[in-house]
């Protein structure tokens, strides 16, 4: 495989990570306005609070795997960039 395709791919990879983490951000915006809202649901704030929070909890499982993930793809494309340097020098 040719190693300036292996980054490019890498990058595009990166760019499809920060789209998926900055819907993951909107989608905890949203669930934070349930959080917030106490009296549109009534008897149902209860509930509707309890799996807000747990869905809280499963968004920030994701931002971090997320983050780990787009870590170590920063970590490839860096390398990738070094091996080409080495490819042009040589």
């Amino acid at each position: 495989m040719n190693t300036h395709y292996a980054k490019d791919n890498a990058e595009k990879v990166s760019a499809n990570l920060s789209s998926l983490q900055c819907l993951l951000r909107a989608v905890d915006d949203k669930v934070r306005f349930y959080l917030l809202d106490n009296q549109t649901y009534g008897p149902y704030s209860e509930i509707v609070h309890y799996h807000a929070k747990e869905l809280q909890g499963l968004l920030a499982i994701i931002e971090g795997i997320l983050t780990d993930a787009d870590m170590d793809l920063n970590t490839v494309i860096h390398s990738l960039s070094d091996a080409l340097k080495r490819e042009t020098a040589a």
